[in-house]
């Protein structure tokens, strides 16, 4: 595989930090500790403070999930840490949440608190003070992942290998100072390259590739304005077409630069020019031809900028289209396949074809994949025509899926993408790879996921209604007691949805009549659908009476159901804190875990919420208030599924 050096970048940002700034307190905003990629960046941080003997505590780092929304993680980090000096972002989004946070606090970023990211996003170059950050060249993985492909194809042999990172300071480290020699062979060849790769970093990974000569471009521009401002100032003509031509230069180059390097470079070449002459004229002409330069730079940032708009416009309509149409489906049957794909032309995707599997494959990380010998064509797209395809010829060899029947005659350039929804793997699609499906993989591929983890859902829930009414008009048939049944959950022996809101309404009805406060709990079993089809039905069955169990053990004084599959709830008076319900919770479920006898652990994610008694609130309501916390504590639920061996 190929991976980023993570390390390389952040090291530099931190050397340049502790050796040229003097810097010795140096905090992280980090990621989960799950991820890989956070992993290596805290370690590189950590090497980094005890390789120079500084101080390495664990006060000093907190997690976040990686996202602009990080207010609480980054108080969190400055109450701990008041003298913090510097803190590096473990990306560019959870960077851009910390200015907000320090600016409330009435800190500026690079003046009271050096920062810096990692990823440089195209927004850490527009924030204020422009942020410094690790550049790293996803341009450069793909091309190294399709060298390497390119070589297993031909039966050679490939290793792994990581591409490197590089730091990049901006204005987030104080403001950049003029470097007293920095221009003096400014326009030697060998000077103007190493400016062009300094300042137009981002169009090293496309240089070859692109058929564009922004370097020679470059280097010629800057050579003839220097020399027509040093030798040939009177020639008024020569320096127009010049300023023409830079220009045009700017349209093209301006999306592959970093701005702030580039306005220091032209600063510094008006610097090396006014250093070199005592000449007031040609000072003066250096200076309008600084001038110059900045509003050829402000009339192609406002060109791009309006290109971007149109596009994004355009982009953003055509993708409501998309959502819209792809989910206009009611049943989860082979039609909203077709309903699917049948809107993505804007893409450029005249050819797509769906392959689902038989069973969806539940496929946990760190497993060998083995692909099943048959899959079924559900849907496809050829050459633009939409193809129904009939139910007895959608089985198809898994090694023939690009030389099939509906396949189009000609050579097509495609990509395979997943289609998945959490640990489940339903199948793939096979579909053009054009620029924009190249530049939106991420998006399609999780989109399409959640199309086809709908359609299933769809499915499953015909099939249960089908057997519920079965099931309904069987016991009518043999005058079964409905009314006493239909109050209680055959499973596990509590309360079913319609008994648990009967009962539940009434001790709430009780407890407002004592002036007495309740708490109301939803509580979510986790990985339920991974136990179903790792170990069968009967195990998750198991679980699901288990925690039935656990819970009337837990708090015997509650009114408790399942209310859902998987999903339960309680009420009871309000004795216990939410903190103190929800240590027992898991204290008893750890002691249950550790003498099941269960190859799986069985742990349940809870939300509470506190009905105050002159609250005017139902319980149907409070549960939805105890739901949107479930919704909160299901990001830091128990991730442990199997128990290792």
């Amino acid at each position: 595989g190929v991976t980023f050096h993570n390390s390389v970048g952040i090291i530099e940002g931190m050397n340049f930090l502790i050796e040229r700034e003097g810097i010795t307190n140096i905090c992280m905003l980090g990621g989960p500790a799950d991820m890989f990629d956070a992993v290596e960046r805290k370690n590189a941080w950590r090497s980094s403070l005890i390789g120079h003997g500084l101080r390495c505590e664990e006060s000093m780092f907190e997690g976040t999930l990686l996202t602009p929304d990080c207010k609480e993680a980054a108080n969190a980090l400055l109450y701990r840490n008041p003298d913090v000096e510097a803190i590096f972002c473990a990306n560019d989004d959870v960077a851009l949440g910390l200015y907000e946070v320090m600016r409330s606090r009435g800190l500026e970023p690079g003046t009271d608190i050096k920062v810096f990211g990692f990823d440089n996003t195209p927004g850490s170059t527009k924030i204020i003070p422009a942020l410094s950050t690790v550049d790293a060249d996803a341009v450069e993985l793909g091309y190294h992942a399709g060298v390497m492909a390119a070589k297993l194809l031909a039966g050679e042999e490939i290793e792994s290998r990581k591409v490197s990172t590089r730091f990049l300071m901006r204005d987030s480290f104080g403001k950049a100072e003029f470097d007293a020699d920095y221009g003096k062979q400014l326009l030697s060849s060998e000077e103007l390259d190493l400016r062009f790769d300094e300042v137009f970093f981002r169009f090293a990974s496309v240089e070859q590739q692109s058929g564009m000569h922004l370097r020679e471009n470059f280097k010629h521009i800057i050579t003839e304005l220097g020399n027509i401002i040093l030798y040939d100032v009177k020639n008024s003509k020569k320096l127009f077409l010049m300023m023409h031509e830079l220009e045009r230069f700017f349209k093209d180059a301006l999306a592959y630069c970093d701005l702030d390097k580039l306005l220091l470079f032209i600063d510094s070449m008006y610097n090396a020019v006014c250093t070199s002459t005592d000449d007031e004229h040609i000072k003066y002409m250096a200076n309008d031809v600084r001038a110059d330069m900045i509003r050829s730079i402000t009339k192609a940032m406002s060109i791009l900028n309006m290109e971007g708009e149109d596009k994004n416009y355009n982009f953003i309509y055509s993708l409501k289209n998309l959502v819209h149409e792809s989910l206009s489906f009611n049943y989860g049957n082979d039609h909203a396949y077709q309903t699917m794909i049948k809107n993505l032309d804007w893409l450029g995707i005249r050819n797509a074809f769906v392959f689902i599997y038989d069973k969806p494959i539940m496929h946990l990380e760190g497993e060998a994949f083995t692909a099943p010998d048959k899959v079924r064509l559900k849907a496809a797209t050829c050459d633009g025509k939409l193809l129904e395809i009939p139910y007895n010829s959608q089985i198809c060899d898994i090694s023939e899926i690009f030389d099939h029947q509906f396949m189009p005659d000609t050579p097509m350039r495609c990509v395979m993408l997943p289609l998945y929804f959490g640990e489940s793997l339903y199948g793939f699609i096979i579909h053009d790879m054009t620029e924009m499906t190249y530049t939106n993989s991420d998006f399609l591929t999780g989109f399409f996921g959640s199309v086809v983890r709908m359609i299933d859902v769809l499915r499953e829930n015909s099939e249960i209604l089908k057997q519920y009414e079965d099931s309904v008009a069987f016991m009518r048939q043999n005058n079964v007691q409905l009314d006493l049944m239909s109050k209680y959950d055959v499973l596990t022996g509590i309360f079913n949805r319609r008994g648990f809101f009967e009962a539940a309404d009434q001790m709430l009805v009780y407890y407002r009549s004592l002036g007495q406060a309740m708490t109301i709990a939803y509580v979510d079993m986790n990985n339920l659908k991974i136990i179903n089809d790792r170990f069968g039905h009967e195990e998750g069955d198991f679980a699901l009476k288990s925690i039935g169990s656990l819970l009337s053990e837990i708090v015997p004084e509650a009114v408790i159901g399942r209310i859902g599959g998987d999903e339960y709830s309680f009420v009871m008076g309000a004795e216990k804190s939410s903190r103190q319900l929800k240590e027992k919770i898991a204290k008893r479920f750890e002691k249950f875990n550790e003498e099941s006898g269960k190859p799986y652990y069985v742990t349940v994610s809870c939300g509470f919420y506190r009905i105050k008694p002159g609250d005017n609130i139902s319980i149907a309501d409070a549960m939805a208030m105890a739901d949107g916390k479930l919704y909160e504590a299901k990001k830091t639920k128990d991730k442990r599924i199997l128990k290792e061996n």
